[in-house]
């Protein structure tokens, strides 16, 4: 098999030698880019085929009624899963807000009231 390199921009090589053109023989790795591939042949007349790598078959996975029911461990001291974070860092900045929010409307009404009134 003849393998030849148009110009490419990540080369062609053959066994780790940068070629331009050559003829691929069998068990030589050819690699293309990042792309890595071994030519292999079976002689003529030879019918034993090679094992194929077979499929692995993986564990079943979480079903969608033990993520429901939750972990039975966690990582917090409960052992009762993930739970619900206290929010008190939230609640704080929510009533400091607000109480700005409050003075702030409160200066605004005293500015607005006390330039409707004359100066004595």
């Amino acid at each position: 098999m003849v393998v030849r390199d148009l110009n490419s921009t990540n080369g062609t090589f053959i066994n780790g030698e940068k070629i331009t053109e050559a003829t691929l023989k069998p068990g030589q790795i050819l690699r293309l880019g990042q792309i890595e591939m071994r030519l292999e042949a079976e002689a003529p007349g030879a019918s034993a085929k090679k094992p194929v790598d077979s499929t692995m078959v993986m564990k079943r996975g979480v079903s969608l009624t033990e993520l429901e029911a939750g972990a039975k461990t966690g990582f917090d001291s409960k052992n009762t899963g993930f739970s619900k974070k206290d929010n008190k860092g939230n609640r704080i900045f929510l009533i400091g807000a607000m109480i700005i929010g409050v003075v702030i409307v409160a200066l605004v009404i005293y500015a607005l009231m006390s330039a409707g009134k004359p100066a004595n």
